[in-house]
């Protein structure tokens, strides 16, 4: 299924990677009361973006110490699509556990 939540709910959940670069969905929402003849109706395009492709991520140094080593990160020969242009990076860090921790 594309969606994890139930066609109930107050929300819609797509489930990552369930649609497909460069597609086109469209989400139709139809509601109404019990007893009404009438109902509602809403609908939104989306257009699923393509990630940009064909590039690397340089480290220096490739090892060091948390909070003690400056490390260089760079990002090199990315190709994207001309309207997602410029391109921007986030760079994250997080503690890595050890396998003795839950």
């Amino acid at each position: 299924s594309i969606r994890t939540t139930p066609l109930d709910a107050m929300n819609l959940v797509i489930n990552p990677d369930a649609m497909v670069p460069g597609a086109t969905y469209v989400i139709e929402l139809r509601g109404g009361c019990a007893g009404l003849l009438s109902e509602g109706l809403a609908t939104m395009t989306i257009v699923v973006n393509s990630p940009p492709k064909g590039g690397s991520l340089a480290v220096s140094p490739l090892t060091g110490t948390a909070a003690q080593t400056a490390f260089s990160l760079a990002c090199t020969g990315w190709v994207d699509d001309a309207a997602d242009l410029p391109l921007s990076y986030l760079y994250h860090s997080s503690r890595l556990l050890s396998p003795t921790s839950f």
